[in-house]
């Protein structure tokens, strides 16, 4: 299981015929965003803000309406995000291939340059771990924070969002996004501080970051929430059945 704060919800894509985007097909659905969150494991892996950021992985979650043969396939998801605050992407990350093979990689990008900045196994494990990535309904992008330009102490707030565009070389385009959740048209909206999230979830009392933690009977997760905060936790049980992988939690 995995444990994310939750950055919204995105509406079903009506059966055609409708007006606006329909689907003809119910596999197309897996370019729907169903639920969408962030979550950082920086709190968990090191006590300073230095070591923190340059020690602790960024990990984004898409959960759809349908499930995807591959989630490299015709499409796959994206994540903007903003390191600045001023609006504008810095950094992109895709749900890609490593070039020359079927491995399937977050690769992270300068939204300006296209440079590559980091390369992540999809669901923060690579394949020798069973983590249910094809045939599935719900996908997990980490990219490290060392990598996310200008992040530092009292500067570690980013804006994010998470959108499906066509699967396609070069520079993704939000512009071109077919759905999404955190995105103001391309501006990143949703918001994480990686340093002091207001939901920081541990595997177990005290224990590491709840991501790809052991789901067991007994097993218990740490929620330690910032006073006032209402933001909703997303779990996904990565190897549940379609439909049943992201759990949305209000915490009251």
């Amino acid at each position: 299981v995995s444990a994310f704060a939750l950055a919204g919800e995105g509406e079903r894509w009506p059966d055609c015929p409708a007006d606006g985007i329909c689907v003809d097909r119910p596999g197309d659905r897996s370019a729907d965003l169903r639920a969408a969150g962030a979550a950082t494991d920086a709190p968990a892996v090191a006590a300073g803000p230095a070591e923190q950021l340059a020690r602790g992985m960024l990990y984004l979650a898409a959960n759809f309406w349908a499930p995807a043969v591959t989630p490299v396939g015709v499409h796959a998801v994206r994540a903007s995000i903003d390191t600045d605050g001023d609006g504008t992407t810095d950094v992109l990350v895709s749900a890609d291939r490593l070039r020359g093979s079927d491995v399937l990689v977050a690769r992270a990008l300068d939204a300006r340059t296209g440079k590559e900045l980091d390369v992540q196994p999809l669901n923060a494990r690579w394949g020798d771990t069973d983590t249910d990535l094809l045939d599935s309904d719900t996908v997990v992008l980490p990219v490290r924070l060392s990598v996310l330009p200008g992040l530092r102490e009292g500067a570690s707030q980013i804006h994010y969002g998470l959108w499906t565009g066509l699967a396609a070389p070069g520079l993704p385009d939000p512009a071109q996004a077919y759905s999404s959740v955190g995105l103001d048209d391309v501006r990143p909206t949703a918001v994480l501080d990686v340093l002091h999230p207001a939901l920081d979830v541990r595997s177990g009392i005290g224990g590491p970051a709840a991501a790809l933690a052991p789901e067991r009977p007994g097993a218990v997760l740490e929620v330690r929430r910032a006073a006032g905060d209402r933001t909703r936790l997303l779990l996904v049980h990565h190897l549940n059945t379609d439909g049943r992988r992201a759990q949305i939690i209000g915490l009251g």
